[in-house]
């Protein structure tokens, strides 16, 4: 899929595409068959016109629609200049916005583990690497950002096994970037790593139930491991919500 749809945009668009960068979980060997996303991100060059994301975007969608929309593919399209200091700050909540919003984490995604799938002269080492206080202030406006659509959009209860468990991995991959400085986006490895740099983990016996039901591909999970999944997932909401962005839950033995 991801391959069909590099031929055609690159057919149609090759002269104003300066790299398409694949990230997340097929990047990091670390992909559930199920729903999800195929994680891509189309560069365009500056010089590109003014219609060429339209374009990209109407090449997005007919290769989903190609493939009966069996799993979606992430409408990430910048331009090389989006990706330089400084990056956005203030925003609005429309969904075709929130990749301009997300700018840092994405760096630090590409930085990690990105794949070339396509380059026209794209050196990836000569992206910004955002600073601790950058990823802080950017933790901060994040959380902003999700406490406003919440007030628009409450979330589904009982909560879904599957988001819990995205939910509980995508926390503990920015704890253990808070606590240690450095990245690990595989949702695979981050309950070893954690155990391993970060003693005293409050959420360690959580993140690794999520995890094993992960690698599961969440077929037939028991109703006890749930149970304990959705204990995870509420405490871990609840220390989020009284603590400040950019903390780590660890014991206070641990410090």
């Amino acid at each position: 899929m991801l391959n069909q749809y590099v031929e055609h945009v690159l057919a149609d668009l090759g002269e104003s595409i300066s790299a398409i960068l694949l990230v997340g979980s097929l990047a990091t060997d670390s992909y559930i068959p199920g729903p999800g996303d195929i994680d891509q991100i189309t560069i365009l060059k500056d010089s590109a016109d003014e219609y060429a994301e339209m374009r990209v975007l109407e090449h997005i969608n007919k290769t989903v629609s190609a493939f009966e929309r069996a799993i979606n593919m992430a409408t990430t399209v910048y331009r090389r200049h989006d990706l330089e200091r400084p990056w956005m700050t203030e925003w609005d909540l429309q969904p075709e916005t929130k990749h301009l919003v997300t700018i840092p984490e994405e760096l630090l995604r590409i930085h990690d583990h990105a794949l070339v799938m396509y380059s026209h002269r794209f050196d990836m080492s000569a992206l910004p690497v955002p600073t601790m206080d950058e990823m802080l202030d950017y933790a901060r406006r994040w959380r902003s950002w999700n406490e406003a659509c919440l007030e628009h959009h409450l979330p589904p209860d009982p909560m879904p096994v599957r988001l819990m468990v995205q939910t509980v991995l995508s926390n503990a991959i920015w704890h253990y970037y808070f606590a240690t400085g450095r990245t690990c986006f595989n949702k695979h490895e981050i309950a070893g790593r954690l155990r391993a740099e970060v003693p005293g983990y409050q959420f360690q016996s959580g993140l690794d139930v999520a995890t094993n039901v992960r690698l599961s591909a969440f077929a037939n999970t028991p109703d006890d491991v749930v149970e304990t999944l959705t204990d995870c997932y509420r405490d871990m909401m609840a220390w989020k919500k009284a603590h400040p962005a950019g903390s780590v839950p660890v014991s206070g033995d641990a410090g």
